[in-house]
């Protein structure tokens, strides 16, 4: 960006489009893209660690929201080839409809793993929350509902972005944009998984220390690296109440891990209603 902006004879990136609509829509790309790909590695983490379901039962679940991807794509070009509105301004209205979808996603998911309780727990529901058993289906429908909300709403992002550059972006810099539009797209994929996973392992380290080295002096540092390393150590030489206990440690990882995502996806939604903003001032 340093040698685009000040040492470059001829641009490769045009910056004078990024300061307009697309360069909105740039950013709300960047945090879906953020968004749906944290969840896409977070969910068969947490799946797996709490809930102890296989690498197959957690694939099933994975199922859902890849359909859903499919079927938004599918979905959002047909209501815009038909739609008798203006092109440009129906396409700003899937980009806010796609993030809103997923944030509405990652909300019902936050809350999930929030009162869920992890496999093995004995204890009982609170009176404060509404709380589900690891066991019972209902809480899987719901999660599968979230993660097909996070999908729906990324596909109705990326067809609409992709149609408002040909109504918002002369002929000649469309090639350009689209190579843009997947460069942000690509970004916010490597983001979202990368940043997700960082923020999990850090908030579960100082988590586990916190439990295991301070709190509860029963543990010791070779239980406490070993955990660090391998997950699978887990369930193989805790039970009982020793088990629940770090796994609620883990789960409390796992809602950090969210924090990210939420921040983005609320991001993503105030830019798309500016994006929409902005397309009322011009007409």
């Amino acid at each position: 960006l340093w040698v685009e902006l000040f040492y470059a004879a001829e641009r490769i990136l045009p910056f004078e489009l990024l300061k307009g609509p697309f360069g909105l829509s740039s950013v709300v790309t960047v945090c879906s893209s953020f968004v749906i790909f944290g969840d896409i590695f977070r969910s068969p983490i947490y799946l797996q660690l709490i809930h102890d379901l296989s690498v197959t039962n957690t694939g099933l679940f994975m199922i859902f929201p890849s359909v859903s991807v499919a079927v938004g794509s599918l979905v959002t070009g047909a209501v815009l080839r038909r739609t008798s509105k203006s092109l440009e301004l129906c396409s700003y209205l899937f980009v806010l409809a796609g993030i809103a979808l997923q944030l509405t996603g990652l909300v019902i998911s936050y809350y999930l793993v929030g009162v869920v309780e992890p496999a093995l727990s004995t204890q009982m529901a609170s009176t404060l929350t509404f709380q589900f058993a690891s066991q019972s289906t209902l809480w899987k429908l719901v999660f599968v509902f979230a993660s097909v909300l996070v999908g729906f709403g990324y596909a109705c992002l990326l067809v609409s972005t992709l149609v408002s550059i040909v109504f918002s972006i002369d002929k000649s810099q469309q090639a350009t944009m689209t190579g843009i539009f997947y460069l942000w797209r690509s970004i916010g994929n490597v983001l979202g998984a990368s940043l997700t996973l960082v923020v999990f392992q850090n908030s579960l380290t100082t988590s586990l220390r916190k439990y295991m080295l301070e709190s509860h002096r029963s543990f010791t540092k070779k239980q406490y690296y070993k955990l660090l390393t391998d997950s699978s150590y887990l369930r193989t030489h805790f039970s009982g109440d020793t088990l629940l206990g770090l796994l609620k440690v883990y789960r409390g990882a796992f809602l950090t891990s969210y924090l990210p995502n939420l921040g983005l996806a609320a991001l993503g939604v105030a830019l798309s209603l500016a994006l929409i903003r902005s397309y009322n001032k011009t007409k």
